[in-house]
């Protein structure tokens, strides 16, 4: 009879047999004198991510930064012991890597660098699904593979999951060790405003792309098996009608792994008490009480050392805590645009607003005059001949055709004024620019 708990066990039997490291993720942490692992929030991620997709072809490097302040959570150092990794000086980094902000994942074929927590967890599902295709990670990229794609500086979903939930929930769990080591336990806290942003964002409906084509693809694949508890307990990544939780459609998503890698430390510190929470953060709590679930979440959480099945049976329980908690009291003055995530939701700011006039008039008050922008060095001569650069070079081989002729002329201005400055044995980096990450 089939056993998906023992499929899991075999492949990754069969990974370990044929594992070959090709890249290295360096993070930050550290290993402490009582035999624990003590991390950032964001390296926990990293960590639950490489173990959710049992992939064999990263090596991790943990290195504790001597200037960084960040807050760090522990797990015991056994959760290494599945994992080929190493802990190095911060010295003995190269500085390729030390230039960057960690995590950063360094592919040692292509000689590539990716820095930040999104495009690493990214980059660690892509190389799992070409690992084991059979397993479908590449549906945690979302539609198109387009989740966490954006960049945080433009994105405000990326930006949450990267930067502003990891750092506000790092600062709260610092306040409520802090209360956890008082006699007198009892205490009101606030939540950080993303982690509202967070609880309203469940509360919208889920985001569905090729909804009915996606259910008849899956009662395809029912139908072709002999039990339905193939798919439905080998595999996270399935329809769920009646679950409106996961982020960016039915299915969860790399979002989905970073986001509940940090959640969970919350319940944690908070001895896994809902009661706290119910008011503010129910949306939260029925995502959470979906993913505790899932097959591979509760692999991975076990392999992680994560109390998964603390977690899954208080999850339901109404326990009273120590600490409660209260909105933020400014929350009723943040702008609306402040706390939507999606930009495509974002009102247009109008060009008549009172902080646009008062910037004018600081402007115009301190004599700030423009800056005189010196002529191009080619002066009119700035065309290129796109047909003699190569297809995946040009700007028509994939933009719309009433975009081309303007990002021809952006990029001709660019590329003709660097022709004038660089020198043989020049090595020039375009940043942002684009492209698939």
């Amino acid at each position: 009879m089939f056993d998906p708990n023992r499929q899991s066990d075999f492949v990754e039997e069969i990974l370990d047999q044929n594992a070959e490291v090709t890249s290295e993720i360096y993070l930050p942490g550290h290993l402490s004198e009582d035999s624990r692992i003590y991390l950032p929030l964001s390296s926990s991620a990293i960590v639950f991510t490489v173990q959710y997709c049992c992939t064999k072809k990263f090596k991790l490097f943990f290195t504790n930064r001597p200037t960084s302040n960040e807050y760090n959570v522990h797990l015991p150092s056994s959760i290494l012991d599945s994992l080929t990794h190493s802990f190095v000086d911060y010295t003995e980094v190269p500085s390729l890597i030390r230039n960057c902000h960690l995590p950063v994942v360094h592919d040692k074929r292509d000689n590539l660098i990716r820095s930040g927590l999104c495009s690493a967890v990214r980059h660690i599902v892509k190389a799992a699904n070409d690992e084991q295709p059979n397993s479908k990670f590449s549906d945690l990229l979302g539609f198109r593979n387009g989740s966490l794609r954006a960049p945080a500086e433009v994105s405000g979903w990326t930006k949450l999951c990267e930067v502003d939930l990891p750092e506000s929930l790092s600062k709260l769990l610092s306040q409520i060790e802090k209360v956890n080591g008082l006699k007198k336990k009892r205490a009101t806290l606030e939540l950080p405003i993303d982690v509202v942003k967070l609880e309203q964002h469940f509360h919208k409906p889920a985001k569905l792309h090729n909804d009915d084509r996606q259910k008849r693809s899956i009662i395809a694949e029912l139908q072709q098996l002999n039990t339905n508890d193939h798919q439905c307990y080998s595999s996270d990544m399935v329809y769920q009608a009646d679950i409106p939780c996961a982020h960016e459609g039915r299915s969860i998503t790399v979002a989905d792994l970073i986001l509940f890698s940090c959640i969970y430390f919350l319940l944690k510190y908070l001895n896994f008490s809902m009661d706290s929470l119910s008011e503010h953060m129910p949306g939260v709590l029925s995502w959470v009480d979906h993913m505790v679930t899932l097959p591979r979440v509760i692999r991975a959480s076990e392999k992680c050392g994560f109390q998964i099945g603390l977690l899954a049976t208080t999850m339901r329980g109404t326990e009273p805590s120590d600490i409660s908690f209260l909105l933020p009291c400014n929350i009723q003055e943040e702008d609306p645009n402040d706390m939507e995530l999606h930009r495509t939701e974002k009102t247009k700011y109008r060009a008549i607003r009172p902080d646009v006039k008062a910037a004018l008039a600081k402007i115009k008050a301190n004599d700030i005059v423009p800056v005189e922008v010196e002529p191009h060095p080619c002066g009119p001569e700035v065309h290129m001949d796109w047909e003699s650069l190569p297809l995946a070079a040009q700007p028509a081989h994939d933009l719309p055709q009433r975009r081309v002729r303007r990002k021809c002329q952006q990029l001709e201005n660019l590329a003709t004024v660097v022709q004038t400055i660089a020198e043989p044995g020049d090595v020039i980096v375009d940043f942002c620019s684009g492209g698939v990450c």
